[in-house]
């Protein structure tokens, strides 16, 4: 992290442009975002993170599969 950041913020502006968390609808408008800005045509996804539920692991790759995949493929 850069020295002249710091954890010391609200949660929405700490995430801001660090990281895509939301619903779907949310996750697509991010993407799209750096789809149009950068025009990136790949993305890495990390879903799981150390203690993380395998239920909600699970829960969002179908999401994905199911809602924002095929939203950024239209």
């Amino acid at each position: 992290m850069p020295q002249e950041d710091s954890f010391d913020l609200a949660f929405e502006a700490l995430v801001q442009d660090r990281f895509i968390i939301g619903d779907p609808d949310d996750c697509v408008r991010e993407l799209r975002r750096y789809i149009d800005a950068l025009g990136v045509n790949c993305f890495i996804f990390r879903i799981q993170w150390p203690g993380m539920e395998q239920t909600k692991v699970l829960r969002t790759i179908a999401l994905l599969a199911e809602h924002v995949m095929p939203a950024l493929q239209r």
